[in-house]
């Protein structure tokens, strides 16, 4: 009982550490922005290049600030499910128009392999936020000129979503913990690419939410693929 309670309270200070730091660290590079900027006069293509800058920092606390609500009102099972008819390939086929300039701007190469017709019955705007977090996760890990693999599929184990990348995988010891809050295997890169590590997080919360799973693994020959299993007693 009381090393249950040590581990709770052990958890709650280490959640509450990991939210300072993420808040922390976009106010700092604003701060220093705003504070190196205001030291001289500048032309108008660097106050605009200045800006571009701030306003990533401002859209990364603001995707925290939702993250962290959206999780806080799972927590407290505070979410009614708003549930459709849900068509999988067209809501995947919006996601990857809606990446179009980061996927060209990387010149990778998305490729979409779906199995019609396949819908499931599901909130929307919860399903569509898990999907897009797993193809923003694909687009930050592959690197120029590779490759996003999408496929979808029904069979007896229910409905699977697939994304396959062609980053550099997951290493085994962290594979079973990239679904924790705040948990991420490159730290730096994912800050510099505006990750909060609460994006897994909540795309298992919901995944589970509607009955379903989601894993990963590394294909043997590079890349991650991460799995989203479905139940055909919903669809």
């Amino acid at each position: 009982m009381l090393d249950s309670i040590q581990k709770h309270v052990e958890g709650h200070k280490r959640f509450t550490s990991d939210v300072s730091h993420e808040i922390r660290s976009p106010l700092t590079a604003l701060k220093g922005s705003i504070e190196v900027t205001l030291r001289r006069k500048r032309n108008p293509e660097e106050y605009e290049d200045i800006l571009k800058k701030n306003l990533f920092e401002v859209n990364r606390l603001h995707k925290i600030s939702d993250n962290l609500l959206l999780l806080a009102r799972a927590d407290h099972d505070i979410i009614e499910l708003r549930k459709s008819w849900v068509d999988i390939n067209e809501l995947l086929g919006l996601i990857v128009e809606r990446h179009k300039n980061k996927i060209l701007e990387k010149s990778l190469n998305v490729i979409e392999e779906y199995q019609e017709p396949l819908e499931f019955l599901s909130d929307r705007d919860l399903l569509d936020e898990a999907l897009s977090n797993l193809f923003d996760n694909a687009l930050k890990y592959t690197p120029d000129n590779g490759s996003i693999f999408l496929k979808t599929g029904q069979s007896f184990q229910g409905i699977t979503v697939t994304f396959h990348d062609t980053g550099p995988g997951i290493p085994e010891q962290d594979r079973e913990r990239v679904f924790e809050r705040f948990y991420r295997v490159d730290k730096t890169r994912s800050r510099l690419s505006g990750g909060s590590g609460l994006g897994l997080a909540i795309t298992k919360w919901i995944i589970e939410t509607h009955g379903g799973d989601i894993s990963v693994k590394n294909h043997k020959e590079g890349g991650a693929i991460f799995t989203i299993t479905l139940p055909v007693d919903d669809a």
